[in-house]
C-alpha cells in the first residue's frame, strides 16, 4: 500500500475501552451476516445486470461512442456548442429534420451516436481518444467490448481491496460487499467507468508508494478523463512531497486533452470552458442533481428545491475539515482525501461513489494494527448499508428494479460524513501511540 496508507498504529495499551476490539465472535458474525447480505443481493441484481448486454440504448455508452464517431466523421466541433438548424453537414448525418429547432433531442444518428450532442457529452475532450477505437466497430460489438473490460474492472477491483485485509471472512466480505453495491451493479449497467477511476486511485497511490512516479501518473491521469476526482489527490501528493507523480499526472493528463482537443478542433476549447462555467453557475439538469449523493444532491433531496448556497457551504467545510487532518495526522489522510471528494466536488451522481472502495483499502492499509480500527470499520459498514437502502430499487428497501432515488433524504450521504468525523477522531487520538501488529477484525475495515 503507499506512503500516504502507512499511517500511524496504535497499541492496545491506555487506549480507552470504548476503543478497544470487540470480541472476535462478533467481528465473525458481522462478516457473515455481509457475505449473506450480498450473496441476496447478488441473486436479485445479477440478472438485469446480465440482461443489459443487450440494453446498449438503456445506457450512457452512446453519449461516449458517440463522441468518438462524431470526432472520426469530422463533427467533433459541434460537440459542445452547434447552431443546428444552420449546419448543413450534422442535419445530414444526424437526420435532423429542416424545421427542427426545438432544444430537446429527438433524433439519434447512426449507431446513436447523435446522442452526444445538445449537451449530453461533457465529459473532456481526452476521453473521446480511448472510445475511438471503438467507433470503428458496430455499436453493438464496441458496447459489448466496454461491456467486458467494465465487468473485468468491477471484478479486479473488488480483489484489490479484499486483498488489503488479512483473515479471509475478512476478504470474501469485503469482495462480495463491493459487487453487491448498487452503485457498481448500476454503473455497470449504465456503462460508466467508475470502475476504471477507483483502480486507477488504487494504482496511483500504490506505485507512488514504490517510489515509481510514471505509472503513478499514468494511473492518476486516468483520473483527469474525469478532472473533479484528480484535484485533491494531486493537492494531497504535492503536500506529502510526491513532487515527480504530481509532475507525470499532470504532464500525460495535458497530453491526453491536447491529444483529444486535436482531434476535435482546438477552437472547441473555448466551448468546453464554457460549458464547464455554465455547470458551475447554473448547476446540473434538476434530474440528475436528484442522483448525486454529494452534497448538491443531498440538498435538494432534503429541501426538494436546489440548495446552492447551502450545498456549497457544507463543501467549503468538508474541505476545510480535510485541510486540518493533513495537517495533524498526515498518514490515514489519502483515505480521507478520496472519500471527501465525493461529498465535497460537484458534479458526483451515484455510481461515483465506487470511489469509496480504493478509500476502504487505503484506510485498511493505515490502520492494520488499531483497536479503533474495528470501530471505523463498523461506520463503514454503516456506509455501506446506506448506500443499499438509500436505492429504492433494491429487493428489501423499494419498487422496481432500476429506478433510481428521487425526493428522498440520503441516508448515504449522511453516513459517510459520519464516517468522516468518526475517523478524524481516531486517526487523531491514535497519532501518538507507538505502532505494534494485530490481526485486523472487521469485515468492512477488517
Amino acid at each position: 500500500m503507499s506512503s500516504s496508507a502507512r499511517g500511524i498504529t496504535g497499541s492496545r495499551s491506555g487506549v480507552p475501552a470504548f476503543l478497544k476490539s470487540p470480541p472476535r465472535i462478533v467481528c465473525l458474525v458481522t462478516q457473515l451476516a455481509v457475505i449473506a447480505a450480498s450473496i441476496v443481493a447478488l441473486w436479485f441484481w445479477l440478472p438485469d445486470t446480465i440482461d443489459s448486454w443487450n440494453e446498449q440504448r438503456a445506457s450512457d455508452f452512446p453519449n461516449f461512442n458517440g463522441a468518438a464517431r462524431l470526432a472520426r466523421e469530422g463533427l467533433g466541433d459541434r460537440l459542445y456548442d452547434r447552431s443546428r438548424e444552420q449546419d448543413d453537414e450534422l442535419q445530414k448525418f444526424c437526420g435532423i429534420p429542416d424545421d427542427f429547432l426545438d432544444e430537446q433531442l429527438t433524433f439519434t444518428g447512426p449507431g446513436d451516436a447523435c446522442r452526444a450532442l445538445s449537451g449530453n457529452f461533457r465529459s473532456p475532450p481526452s476521453l473521446i481518444l480511448f472510445y475511438l477505437p471503438g467507433s470503428f466497430l458496430s455499436a453493438e460489438d464496441a458496447y459489448h467490448a466496454t461491456f467486458i473490460v467494465l465487468a473485468v474492472c468491477s471484478l479486479a477491483l473488488a480483489a484489490w481491496v479484499a486483498s488489503a485485509f488479512q483473515s479471509w471472512p475478512a476478504r470474501i466480505a469485503v469482495f462480495l460487499g463491493i459487487l453487491a453495491l448498487p452503485i457498481l451493479q448500476l454503473g455497470l449497467r449504465l456503462s460508466q467507468p467508475s470502475a476504471v477511476y477507483a483502480l486507477a486511485i488504487l494504482g496511483g497511490f500504490a506505485f507512488d508508494a514504490r517510489r515509481m512516479p510514471g505509472p503513478a501518473g499514468l494511473c492518476f491521469a486516468l483520473l483527469s478523463l474525469k478532472p473533479q476526482f484528480l484535484v485533491l489527490p494531486l493537492i494531497y501528493l504535492a503536500y506529502r512531497g510526491s513532487y515527480r507523480t504530481v509532475g507525470w499526472s499532470v504532464g500525460i493528463s495535458a497530453a491526453l486533452f491536447v491529444g483529444g482537443a486535436l482531434l476535435i478542433g482546438p477552437e472547441t476549447l473555448v466551448d468546453y470552458v464554457q460549458l464547464n462555467i455554465n455547470l458551475l453557475r447554473h448547476g446540473p439538469h434538476p434530474l440528475q442533481q436528484a442522483w448525486m449523493y454529494n452534497w448538491q444532491g443531498f440538498a435538494l433531496a432534503l429541501t426538494g428545491e436546489p440548495q446552492r448556497t447551502a450545498s456549497t457551504l457544507l463543501a467549503i467545510s468538508t474541505l476545510l475539515l480535510l485541510g486540518v487532518a493533513w495537517l495533524r495526522n498526515p498518514g490515514p489522510s489519502a483515505a480521507l482525501t478520496v472519500a471527501v471528494g465525493v461529498l465535497a466536488v460537484p458534479y458526483v451522481l451515484f455510481y461515483d461513489w465506487v470511489l469509496l472502495a480504493p478509500a476502504a483499502a487505503l484506510a485498511a492499509g493505515c490502520l492494520v494494527g488499531q483497536p479503533a480500527r474495528a470501530w471505523l470499520g463498523g461506520v463503514m459498514l454503516v456506509v455501506w448499508a446506506a448506500i443499499w437502502a438509500t436505492h429504492q430499487s433494491l429487493p428489501f428497501f423499494g419498487s422496481h428494479t432500476g429506478e433510481l432515488p428521487d425526493g428522498e433524504i440520503y441516508w448515504s450521504t449522511l453516513s459517510l460524513a459520519l464516517a468522516l468525523i468518526v475517523a478524524a477522531v481516531l486517526f487523531e487520538r491514535s497519532a501518538a501511540r507507538p505502532a505494534v501488529r494485530q490481526e485486523p477484525v472487521l469485515a468492512a475495515s477488517d
